[in-house]
């Protein structure tokens, strides 16, 4: 084992101080090793990324402690510790696609350094060399700059960047950007996104830190061409008609459904709106065209998530909810600007499977 504490922690990642032939965990996974560095933020509950200060690739590493949240000491960003653990590739694959860490099974194994370190300026890096280089900035800190969100939902807290060609995913291991109040919306922009590069269900995707690592960011205002706007709409201008929230016949995962009555009296536009359910969660209602609009007395049909696993045959959605999901024992659906709440439905017992509920005429 080697227990030096001045290895760098290039070459734990690389495993050229054992017997390794440069490939990354190749020659000390299992391996006890010490490095120094410094935390890149606040200690969570998984643990921390810790860097040796150099903005390069492979000199940053993933410290796992299990059951950190009982962990008593509290380290934050910038503090300078020295780690003893188990080096380990955290992978169901291959070790390309894998998550490098230090296991620390003790407080005692992570102590005050006194070695100079700093957290490291970020590196702004284009998504298609991150792409192709990601393993070499795992757990290291990039900068994407003049980026777009392209999908807004991918579900688990995941939502995906563009910047005109290439995509890369935004997780919320660290920090979530909607805890601040903003809905995402596809077509928000930002003059750059920060982040830890981290592996995780079988991909690469950027963890943003902290508020401070979303700069300039604007969200998308589709144009709109309709008499009533989304913030142009009162409460009672949009009713809540039906919902389907339980389907006996698809996947109500994929499949539940939310109709909408036009009362406003005049055209009106969704992009804009958001939707909610009783917990709250939330998510921005986007129409199938953009720019369409509905007229006076129409009925709108909202389908959940993006239309890609919809699969009711009956109609084509006029446009989608996200992932918020309606609770099969009961549950309510509110749609809303920024301002008001335009309609909240009834609260439903979700008696019934395979039927939807409805307004009485």
């Amino acid at each position: 084992a080697d227990t030096d504490p001045a290895t760098e922690l290039y070459k734990v990642r690389t495993g050229v101080f054992t017997a390794g032939d440069g490939v990354e965990g190749s020659g000390n996974v299992g391996e006890t090793v010490t490095v120094n560095g410094a935390l890149m933020h606040d200690k969570t509950r998984y643990g921390f990324f810790l860097s040796d200060g150099r903005a390069a690739e492979y000199h940053a590493i993933q410290i796992y402690i299990p059951n950190a949240d009982s962990v008593t000491y509290e380290w934050k960003a910038g503090d300078v510790v020295q780690v003893t653990g188990e080096y380990i590739e955290y992978s169901s694959g291959s070790p390309a696609d894998s998550q490098a860490e230090i296991v620390v099974l003790s407080e005692e194994d992570i102590t005050t350094s006194t070695g100079a370190h700093a957290i490291p300026m970020a590196t702004t890096i284009s998504i298609a060399d991150l792409i192709t280089t990601s393993e070499g900035w795992e757990s290291g800190l990039v900068t994407l700059e003049n980026v777009t969100i392209s999908n807004n939902d991918l579900g688990y807290g995941e939502w995906e960047l563009t910047d005109g060609t290439n995509v890369y995913t935004v997780d919320d291991l660290l920090f979530d950007f909607t805890d601040s109040g903003n809905v995402l919306s596809n077509g928000d922009t930002f003059g750059s996104v920060t982040g830890v590069v981290y592996w995780s269900f079988g991909s690469h995707k950027i963890e943003p830190r902290v508020d401070s690592d979303f700069v300039d960011y604007l969200a998308y205002e589709a144009p709109c061409y309709a008499d009533k706007c989304a913030q142009d709409l009162v409460a009672g201008d949009l009713i809540i008609t039906e919902i389907m929230y339980d389907s006996k016949f698809v996947d109500d995962n994929d499949n539940e459904y939310v109709e909408l009555y036009n009362a406003s009296g005049g055209t009106v536009s969704l992009e804009g709106l958001t939707f909610e359910d009783s917990a709250p969660n939330t998510s921005s209602i986007s129409q199938v065209d953009p720019i369409a609009t509905f007229a006076a007395g129409d009925y709108i049909v909202l389908a959940k998530g993006d239309g890609s696993k919809f699969s009711w045959t009956a109609f084509t959605p006029d446009g989608y909810f996200g992932n918020v999901a309606l609770n099969n024992g009961g549950d309510l659906a509110l749609v809303k600007n920024s301002t008001e709440t335009i309609n909240s439905s009834p609260s439903y017992s979700g008696d019934e499977v395979g039927a939807s509920i409805s307004l009485d005429p």
